[in-house]
């Protein structure tokens, strides 16, 4: 049986805020331990693959870290792209991680709302998150 928490425990300080340069190397570390804990590898070329898609112009990628009280717990990552066949622009959530615990709930929630907040102002119709498990590597056709 759990205890019900205490009706004055502090609130659990969720911050959310935007990736950008100096925070690559906090997000790749997250992304790692995502994939690991996925039991997967992460890409060699990851590094270079995210600073390309946030950084670069044209930017092709929004991310964002959850920090609770300034440790780095979460993160997210979306991509524009068409919402075929009904039209117009949907926001894609490439990866959503919390990392587990007690907060994990909250902080899901709180990247969530960025999330959405983002795909409102891309003036996107549509929010969609995918399902690493129908990924599959490209192939090559013969010939």
């Amino acid at each position: 049986m759990s205890a019900a928490p205490h009706p004055f425990a502090r609130a659990p300080a969720i911050a959310v805020a935007a990736v950008g340069a100096a925070e690559l190397a906090t997000l790749l570390a997250l992304c790692r331990e995502h994939a690991l804990r996925g039991g997967a590898l992460p890409h060699e070329d990851a590094a270079l693959a995210l600073r390309e898609a946030l950084l670069d112009p044209p930017r092709r990628a929004w991310a964002w870290l959850a920090r609770l009280d300034a440790a780095a717990v979460g993160y997210a990552c979306a991509t524009p792209g068409l919402a075929l066949p009904r039209g117009g622009y949907c926001f894609r959530v490439d990866a959503l991680y919390a990392r587990p615990g007690p907060h994990a709930p909250a902080i899901e929630a709180a990247l969530r709302g960025q999330v959405r907040a983002m795909a409102a102002r891309l003036g996107c119709t549509a929010l969609r998150w995918h399902d690493a498990a129908y990924e599959e590597p490209p192939r090559r056709e013969a010939g």
